[in-house]
């Protein structure tokens, strides 16, 4: 028992953080499901290169899954063929805080209209989320609806098909027993 535990904690003193290998001519893709009209912000860093972090948001102009990859140029790294890069990325929600501080220096707001913004930009942020989420739940239940109704069909189908069987097996042997005059 001692042996296991000094084991896993060895081990867990050895992580040091959760990174992702990409192919020097490769490109690993991440979906993220957003509603529209939400900001998403991916921070990757890479501690295999000089540039350690980076970061690019977007806005999502429509409900649904979206796509983000990180690839590398090679035209800006001279790598073996077999070389790989390691990755972090780290994809957040929302407008950041870094944005709020930059939008009130801009606007000049005082904390109280700033926290304003932020609690009305959080509501309107719910409230798209909430209708993403009904929106796809009644495409859950439609969907779930047609499959149903496909399903009682085809047990429909079964027993109508076995009847009619059953009908054509009776009939068949009824004239075999009449044929051989066992009825």
């Amino acid at each position: 028992m001692r042996t296991c535990a000094l084991l896993l904690l060895s081990v867990l003193g050895a992580a040091d953080a959760l990174y992702f290998n990409v192919q020097k001519e490769g490109h690993r893709c991440f979906l993220v499901d957003v509603p529209k009209l939400t900001t998403f912000r991916a921070e990757y860093e890479s501690p295999d290169t000089t540039d350690v972090m980076g970061a690019i948001s977007f806005t999502a102009q429509v409900n649904g899954p979206h796509w983000v990859c990180v690839g590398l140029d090679s035209s800006n790294y001279a790598l073996p063929d077999d070389a790989s890069m390691r990755f972090a990325l780290r994809l957040t929600m929302g407008t950041s805080h870094e944005e709020y501080q930059n939008l009130a220096r801009k606007n000049q707001m005082d904390d109280l209209h700033l926290e304003i913004m932020k609690l009305r930009d959080r509501v309107s942020a719910i409230q798209r989320n909430q209708d993403y989420a009904k929106e796809k739940n009644f495409a859950l239940q439609s969907s779930i609806e047609s499959n149903n109704q496909r399903a009682t069909w085809v047990s429909v189908l079964q027993i109508a098909l076995l009847l009619i069987t059953g009908f054509y097996q009776g009939k068949h042997l009824q004239a075999y027993f009449h044929k051989k005059k066992l009825v």
